[in-house]
Formats: structure tokens, C-alpha cells, sequence
């Protein structure tokens, strides 16, 4: 069992600005937890459709920016990315919140909500320095997660949830799938109540791009793989059921659009609804 810790809060340069350190105080409202965390395919998918992108009152999120940050908020695309004030973000999804109104439908318990904890960052990779172990996108997401086990601690971790690798193919590097799995191992230390049994899933970068090099595909068999390196680890394919695809797939080759973004949503839960058979069966 992990030790009870007293949280530390600090100041995260960039994107991300907290002041002082704020008093914890615990409260009895209660959370399912998932981290939304890796690089641009977690938050930008054009365009936001109104109609289907709406807010629901039990998926809540932890603000970033302003008046808002380290506040649980109502939940509205664009997610409290990091840089997801940008003017260009504005009309862009992720999948996080087809995922997480599925989730609510179909396992959120009377009394609790949903909190999603955004940490995604367009551009952002282990050879650049940001998702290392003691990187700012890493410890960023760490204290997120602590601080709300810590200020709401009859919340549960239900997952994490991690879309990247497109900066690493682009940086060439050599040794992705070693920071990968060595960010798996210790993102399950340092979170509270986090531990080896934490479900840990992965979705697949844009087939089309990744057809366009074979670096690429070596990359993506990486990341497909990577559950028979860990245990409770899950790959998200987007080429299962069918593969996903853009009306025109030359356009932003390396971003999944809206509706591929919505659909890749679909697939983390079906993920998730496996996983949850999976471990109700052992």
C-alpha cells in the first residue's frame, strides 16, 4: 500500500500557471477518475458539431487556466488541454468526451461523477523533453491526479487514457518503446492509489499517416504491442471495426478530424467494456 503523502503543489511553466499553493480541504463529493494524457490527437479533431459536442451536468473536468485552475468544472470541449485557450483550438474535440458520456450511461454509480483530468499537449513527446518521468507534462498530470485524490478522496482512479507517439516518429527516435514503457511503469508509482492493476490504454495513430512511412508503422507496432510488454495495458485500433479515415486524408494528415475523433471514443470504451470482463472473469 502507498504511503499517504502530504501533496505538493507548484508552479508549472508555459502553458500551465498555478499560484500559491491553495489549503486542501477534504470533501465528500465523489469522482470516477480518467486521465486524458499524450500529445495533439487528444484534443484536436475538427470541427466541434454543437449539436452532438454537448455538456452533460455528471462529467465534470479539472480546470487549467484563469479562475478556473485545479477547480472541477463542468466538462466542455475544448478540454483544459494545455494550450487549449488558443483561438486556432476552439472548434476542436477530443475523444475524451464521447468516451466518458458512454461510461456515464452504461457503469456510473448513483452519487458519484465523472472527472476528467486533461493533460494532453499538442506537439508533445519523450524525446523533447515532456513525458519523462520529472518532464513538465508529466509531473503536470501527476499533481492533477494527486491533488484530487488528496482534496476528494472517496474518488477512484478508473483509468488512463493515452494518445501519442507522432512527435517521437517525427524526432526519430530510437528508443520510444523503452519511454513508453518506462513512463507506464512509473506513472503507476507515483500516482496515489495507482498501482500495477491500473488499466493503462493506448490508442493507434492515424492509419493514412502512418501508411505514408515505414517508420511510422514500426512505431505503431510498438504501441499495439505494448500490452504484451505490461499487464492491463489496452490498444485502441483504428483500424478495428473498420479503418478510420477523413473525407480528405491529405488534409492534416497526422490528426484524426471530429468525427474520427468521436469514433476513436467509441473505441477506448469498447476497450474499456473488455477490460471490465476481462477482470470480472480472474
Amino acid at each position: 500500500m502507498k504511503k499517504h503523502f502530504s501533496l505538493l503543489l507548484f508552479t508549472v511553466c508555459g502553458f500551465l500557471s498555478l499560484a500559491q499553493a491553495p489549503t486542501i480541504e477534504a470533501s465528500e463529493e465523489a469522482f470516477d477518475v480518467f486521465l486524458i494524457a499524450g500529445q495533439s490527437n487528444t484534443l484536436y479533431g475538427c470541427c466541434k458539431d454543437p449539436a452532438i459536442q454537448k455538456t452533460d451536468e455528471l462529467i465534470m473536468q479539472l480546470g487549467r487556466y484563469k479562475e478556473d485552475s485545479l477547480q472541477v468544472i463542468i466538462a466542455k470541449e475544448p478540454l483544459a488541454h494545455h494550450g487549449s485557450l488558443d483561438t486556432y483550438q476552439l472548434d476542436r474535440i477530443g475523444f475524451a468526451m464521447t468516451f466518458a458520456k458512454l461510461y456515464k450511461e452504461n457503469h456510473l454509480e448513483q452519487g458519484r461523477k465523472v472527472l476528467l483530468i486533461p493533460a494532453g499537449h499538442g506537439g508533445a513527446g519523450f524525446i523533447d523533453g515532456h513525458w519523462n518521468p520529472g518532464d513538465d507534462n508529466y509531473e503536470d498530470a501527476i499533481m492533477r491526479l494527486n491533488f484530487i485524490f488528496e482534496k476528494y478522496p472517496n474518488s477512484k482512479l478508473k483509468a488512463i487514457l493515452w494518445q501519442q507517439g507522432e512527435k517521437d516518429v517525427l524526432k526519430k527516435s530510437n528508443h520510444y518503446k523503452a519511454d513508453l514503457d518506462n513512463m507506464i511503469v512509473q506513472m503507476r508509482k507515483d500516482i496515489v492509489f495507482a498501482d500495477i492493476s491500473t488499466p493503462f490504454f493506448m490508442g493507434g495513430m492515424v492509419p493514412y499517416w502512418v501508411a505514408q512511412k515505414k517508420r511510422r508503422g514500426v512505431q505503431q507496432k510498438d504501441i499495439r504491442q505494448t500490452s504484451k510488454r505490461h499487464p492491463n495495458v489496452w490498444y485502441v485500433s483504428p483500424h478495428d471495426p473498420f479503418t478510420i479515415t477523413k473525407r480528405d486524408n491529405d488534409s492534416d494528415m497526422v490528426h484524426y478530424d471530429a468525427k474520427g475523433q468521436v469514433e476513436l471514443g467509441k473505441r477506448y470504451f469498447t476497450q474499456y467494456q473488455l477490460y471490465l470482463e476481462t477482470d470480472l472473469s480472474e
